[in-house]
């Protein structure tokens, strides 16, 4: 047994030495990524008369555009073993992949391949592919091994025990999955006439607030909460469009479609300064207005898609991702600024304590709380740490990714 053992439940803090991740190729469809892992080949004691073969990889992402897909690799016996002890000759060997984080619970994966070989690259084993195309988030699947081909694959790293070998994983994946916006509210092309009939709603609206039961009282009141006229409309409109429409859309994409063009109508024109946007979703938020907190958040990250390379915006919307809970916009902030650091990985250190001093200088700057100063201090020294800690891991999960087309 080696001495000192990876532990299976270790974080992506406990990166082994050389192990890099890399995109090899792209195209207009696909990327390819690759993943380098040399690994020590180590036995743990499972019993007092049992050791297995069982080694974990560090985390490490697929990353592209502000989307990541966080991985491990597993090596391990899957052993025959008698009720009261282990026979080494009974077991086989199983290289694993397993699919730890990402925006969505089920990921695609067009193919993945593995590769084999001693640290010096010279004694290679056969590819090992996976039948399978769908990984469940938390969980993972074994590479195929022909019959004739498990008896050396076992060989090989039963014989490698307590030496170093290499292994090389190539994931491709489908372009399209690594766009931000598929991971929120789907908009664009919606059909024109459901547009048309959102319009009109709001025209009817406009003319005749009658229309939505409470809302002229709501208007009325002299403690008027502009937030309740929103959740009221927002409600009522759905359901008043569905039954306008002949009920030819779903209710959610209706409720996509008609938050966005609420949102673009009638709230984004009383935004004008970066404290009305805070102001906006801490109301939505207190509001329970999902969508329209889903809506915002689309916003913010088309704009940072379509027209911002500026780090500090960035930087600025993740304290607010942060704070109010975006996951979308949080993955998009991370994996942008973690791609940063990654590009200048020589001065990884210095660039992560220039980071940590530039996020309290902002947290600082902007308003994200209400509370008084000394806790409010206490608050943004927290929200920077949580940050901070997140962001080495994913750079960690990240080294060394490519991001040149």
């Amino acid at each position: 047994m080696c001495e000192k053992e990876e532990s299976a439940n270790k974080t992506p803090a406990a990166i082994s030495n050389g192990a890099c991740c890399s995109r090899v190729s792209n195209d207009d469809d696909h990327v390819t990524f690759q993943y380098e892992w040399p690994v020590k080949v180590c036995k743990r004691r499972v019993s007092q008369n049992e050791e297995l073969v069982l080694n974990v990889s560090p985390a490490f992402s697929t990353a592209l555009d502000g989307v990541q897909f966080t991985w491990a690799l597993k090596i391990s016996d899957d052993c025959a073993a008698s009720d009261y002890y282990y026979e080494d000759n009974a077991s086989n060997i199983s290289v694993s992949l397993y699919y730890k984080d990402g925006p969505t619970p089920d990921v695609h994966v067009v193919e993945a391949k593995i590769q084999i070989t001693d640290v010096d690259g010279e004694n290679k084993l056969p590819t090992l592919r996976f039948l399978e195309d769908e990984w469940t988030r938390g969980s993972g699947w074994s590479a195929k091994v022909a019959d004739q081909r498990h008896t050396e694959l076992s060989n090989f790293v039963h014989e490698h025990v307590g030496k170093t070998i290499r292994v090389i994983i190539d994931i491709k994946m489908e372009s399209s999955i690594f766009s931000p916006m598929l991971y929120l509210p789907n908009v664009d092309g919606a059909n024109k006439k459901l547009e048309d009939a959102c319009v009109r709603y709001l025209e009817d609206v406009r003319l005749n607030h009658k229309r939505i039961p409470q809302l002229e009282s709501i208007l009325n009141d002299p403690e008027m909460d502009m937030f309740e006229v929103h959740d009221l409309i927002l409600s009522h409109g759905c359901d008043e469009i569905q039954q306008r429409t002949k009920y030819k859309w779903e209710r959610k994409h209706i409720q996509n479609v008609f938050t966005h063009i609420y949102f673009m109508q009638c709230v984004l024109p009383g935004i004008e300064y970066f404290e009305d946007f805070i102001e906006v979703i801490d109301a939505s938020r207190s509001h329970c207005i999902a969508p329209l907190t889903r809506e915002i958040e689309r916003y913010i990250c088309r704009t940072i898609i379509k027209s911002t390379k500026d780090l500090t915006f960035i930087k600025k919307m993740l304290l607010v991702a942060e704070h109010n809970e975006l996951p979308v916009l949080k993955m998009m902030c991370s994996g942008i600024i973690a791609d940063s650091i990654v590009d200048e990985s020589a001065k990884d250190h210095a660039q992560m304590n220039a980071i940590s001093r530039e996020m309290r200088q902002i947290a600082q700057q902007i308003a994200l709380t209400e509370s008084e100063s000394a806790t409010e201090e206490v608050d943004n020294d927290i929200l920077v740490n949580n940050i901070m800690a997140e962001l080495k891991s994913l750079t960690r999960s990240m080294r060394r990714v490519s991001i040149s087309k």
